[in-house]
C-alpha cells in the first residue's frame, strides 16, 4: 500500500518501475477508489437484477389480483344484481367490491412488512463487508413499497368493481 497525494498515474509509473526489478513480483497498482468502485460496481449489477426482479413480481402480483377479483367478480353477478335491485348504488357495489379485496391485501401486506425485515436483517449480516452501508430500518422505503404495492392493488381491483357496478339488475337475476 502506498499513500499519496495529488495524481495517481506518476505513482502507478513508479510502482511499475519498482515491480519490473523483481521479475517474481505479481501485483497491479490500483488505487483505493478505483478498488472500492470495482466491488460497488459488483453489488449494483446484483441490486439491478434484484430490482428487475421485483418489478417482475409487482407485475404479476397485479395481473394474479385482477384475475382473482374477476373471477370473484363473475361468480358474485347474481348478488350484486339482487344488491342492485334492492336499492344498493353503483357506489356501494364498488365499496364493497373494493372492501372485500382490500381485506386480504391488507393480510398480505403485513405479511409481506414482517417476512422483508426479518429477510433484510439478514442480508445486512451477510453484506456487512461491502463498501457501503446498507439501513434496513429505513421506514420511508417501507411506507413508499406499501403505498405502490396498495396502488397497484386498487389499480387491479378498479376493473372488475366498474364491470360489478355496471351489472344490469334485471339480467343478473335471470341468469342461472
Amino acid at each position: 500500500m502506498v499513500r499519496f497525494e495529488g495524481r495517481s498515474q506518476a505513482v502507478e509509473r513508479a510502482i511499475r518501475e519498482v515491480m519490473s526489478m523483481d521479475p517474481g513480483q505479481v501485483a497491479a497498482p490500483v488505487t483505493l477508489e478505483k478498488a472500492m468502485d470495482d466491488m460497488a460496481d459488483k453489488f449494483w449489477r446484483l441490486a439491478q437484477m434484484v430490482l428487475f426482479l421485483g418489478l417482475v413480481a409487482v407485475v404479476l402480483a397485479v395481473v394474479g389480483i385482477y384475475g382473482v377479483v374477476s373471477f370473484g367478480v363473475s361468480r358474485r353477478t347474481r348478488e350484486f344484481g339482487i344488491r342492485a335491485a334492492l336499492g344498493a348504488t353503483k357506489g356501494d357495489i364498488m365499496r364493497f367490491v373494493l372492501r372485500s379485496g382490500i381485506k386480504s391485501i391488507a393480510g398480505g401486506l403485513c405479511a409481506g412488512l414482517l417476512l422483508a425485515v426479518g429477510i433484510s436483517q439478514v442480508l445486512a449480516r451477510l453484506m456487512r463487508n461491502a463498501p457501503f452501508a446498507l439501513d434496513t430500518m429505513d421506514p420511508q422505503v417501507y411506507v413508499a413499497v406499501s403505498a405502490l404495492l396498495i396502488l397497484a392493488a386498487l389499480t387491479a381491483m378498479f376493473r372488475p368493481a366498474l364491470r360489478a357496478a355496471g351489472s344490469d339488475p334485471s339480467s343478473a337475476l335471470r341468469q342461472d
